[in-house]
């Protein structure tokens, strides 16, 4: 009961036992013993094979779990940047959105209390020279554009135009061949706008006041 620990070791007593039971010779002995310990070699020998396997197996385990482990970790800090991101770029359109307002106000303030003179002096009479009808009109126009952008869905408007921009029109982004990043754009988007443009010196009048040396 103390010498064997599995099967194996169970089966070489029984084996042994039952061997000595019908040979009592040395040479029976003496193979017995040899048996016995070529047995429990093996289970050695098996139990290192199955330690190896399951040491590389929690090897395997060990690298998918700092695999997964990486990728969440990538994965959160990209979510951070981004939200940082959001924040940064809420924040901006708050403030332009702010100034709209505040432009609103102080030039609407100013366009009122000219189109109230205007109204006034004609209610009672006086001469109005017509060039005042040139910023009542003017003026109109830009307010009515601030107010669209304080209150209104300009901004909407603009977003879904830059969606549009940025799918459909990516070669008005194609930067110069110098910059870092412009191996990002493809042969195709280079060829729409960028390669049929002529540079601003090669145009009129700049061609003639200043013109370029062929080196």
């Amino acid at each position: 009961k103390t010498w064997w620990s599995n099967q194996e070791q169970c089966d070489v007593f029984v084996v042994s036992v039952i061997l000595w039971t019908k040979n009592r010779s040395n040479k029976t002995t003496i193979r017995i013993v040899q048996n016995k310990r070529s047995l429990q070699k093996i289970s050695i020998t098996r139990r290192r094979n199955m330690g190896g396997s399951n040491s590389k197996e929690e090897k395997l385990n060990q690298d998918e779990k700092a695999s997964t482990f990486l990728q969440n970790v990538k994965m959160n800090v990209e979510d951070e940047i981004a939200r940082r991101m959001m924040l940064q770029r809420e924040v901006q359109l708050a403030v332009n959105i702010a100034k709209a307002r505040d432009s609103l106000m102080i030039f609407g303030s100013a366009w009122a209390t000219l189109v109230t003179g205007v109204g006034f002096a004609r209610a009672m009479g006086r001469p109005v020279p017509a060039l005042v009808g040139v910023p009542i009109v003017i003026g109109g126009l830009l307010l009515g554009n601030i107010a669209d952008m304080a209150y209104g869905n300009k901004l909407n408007r603009v977003v879904n135009e830059a969606e549009y921009i940025m799918e459909q029109e990516r070669g008005r982004f194609v930067p110069a061949k110098q910059a870092h990043f412009s191996k990002f754009y493809t042969d195709e988007e280079k060829q729409v706008y960028y390669d049929n443009s002529s540079p601003v010196g090669e145009m009129f009048p700049n061609r003639f006041v200043f013109p370029r040396s062929n080196s």
